[in-house]
């Protein structure tokens, strides 16, 4: 029930389903497929991440991390290192991960939230830098969806 909720939160918060069905490039090679233990070991770093890049968790982040954060401390561009298809990438092995590591299924389901959401920056920095905005609004209004 909680991952249907999450992942009906993560759809609507970038319009992007294709991004939950598949990563750019295409879907996962069976030898591809997260492992248990990579999903864990990936979850973790990433959510320690997470965490330290929002301004409003540095709190919960600081009790979570300890002393560590400081090595977090700029994480707000960690993910800007990234390409766009590496971040779809990742948030599909998140949403693979929930699927396979039930017990961890909702720091999973976090983790491809936030991922999401920097892949939404990007595109409303995108439509912002070429001064698309106004004319996605403008369409929107007009129906076409």
């Amino acid at each position: 029930m909680l991952r249907d909720l999450l992942l009906c939160a993560l759809v609507v918060s970038t319009g992007m389903l294709t991004l939950l069905a598949k990563p750019q490039g295409g879907n996962l090679a069976a030898n591809d497929a997260p492992t248990v233990e990579q999903c864990r070991a990936d979850g973790t770093a990433w959510e320690k991440i997470n965490l330290a890049a929002n301004d409003a968790n540095q709190e919960i982040a600081r009790a979570h991390l300890g002393d560590s954060l400081s090595k977090f401390e700029g994480a707000a561009h960690y993910w800007k290192r990234f390409s766009f298809s590496e971040i779809s990438r990742r948030s599909y092995e998140m949403c693979e991960c929930a699927k396979l590591d039930t017990q961890n299924e909702k720091k999973y389901l976090f983790d491809a939230v936030y991922l999401e959401g920097e892949a939404n920056n990007r595109y409303m920095n995108f439509l912002n830098r070429h001064s698309l905005w106004n004319e996605f609004v403008a369409e929107d209004a007009q129906g076409k969806r």
